[in-house]
């Protein structure tokens, strides 16, 4: 049976941002749904991101612990095992990126942090995304 389809693609045109880079920007998803977890790493491939996937915390936590290649996109599913732990020891570290982007519903977060986390809600869409980035990492590159 197919998953719905909200759940495996992001809403929207790519073509809005098209032009839209963020050269060599180490990112890491964390997405328990394989197929969204694709979809996000091949958009964030697409904006000129590094993208890491993870399929859990531990996951994560192995590749934010690569020493001289900073992650500076956390992509995470706020409804994830461990994610709140998560958060608040990547806010700790001082190579920490801006903020964390957690993927989560309209109902109340079940991640604190404040204005230390952004915020998507599902389903995903694409200029959503975008303006997150542009948000998280400052105007990007065009091309």
């Amino acid at each position: 049976m197919q998953p719905p389809s909200s759940m495996t693609h992001i809403d929207g045109a790519p073509e809005r941002s098209e032009g839209t880079r963020f050269p060599s920007v180490r990112a890491v998803v964390l997405e328990l749904h394989e197929p969204t977890r694709d979809a996000l790493v091949e958009r964030l491939s697409s904006l000129g991101l590094r993208p890491e996937a993870a399929a859990n915390a531990a996951e994560v936590d192995t590749l934010v612990d690569v020493v001289g290649d900073p992650v500076r996109v956390l992509l995470l599913d706020e409804g994830q095992s461990g994610v709140s732990e998560l958060v608040a020891s990547y806010l700790e570290r001082p190579d920490a990126g801006p903020v964390p982007i957690l993927l989560g519903s309209l109902e109340p977060a079940l991640v604190s942090g404040g204005e230390d986390i952004a915020r998507l809600a599902r389903p995903l869409r694409d200029g959503d995304l975008l303006e997150a980035l542009r948000a998280t990492l400052g105007e990007a590159s065009r091309t």
